[in-house]
């Protein structure tokens, strides 16, 4: 009876750890792909500039 009740804690724990670890990684997945839109944009925006002045 208390094995059960463990089991199921634990497993309850771990899907929780799990599911925190899945955002976490989708959270930096998307600060990544922000940042490297932006350092993208920039970079050609100055690579632009410096090729033909205006």
């Amino acid at each position: 009876m208390e094995s059960a009740l463990v089991y199921t804690l634990f497993d309850i724990l771990f899907r929780l750890i799990f599911l925190a670890l899945k955002l976490a990684v989708g959270l930096v997945k998307g600060i990544f792909k922000a940042l490297w839109f932006i350092l993208k944009h920039l970079g050609m925006g100055i690579s632009h500039l410096g090729t033909k002045p205006v």
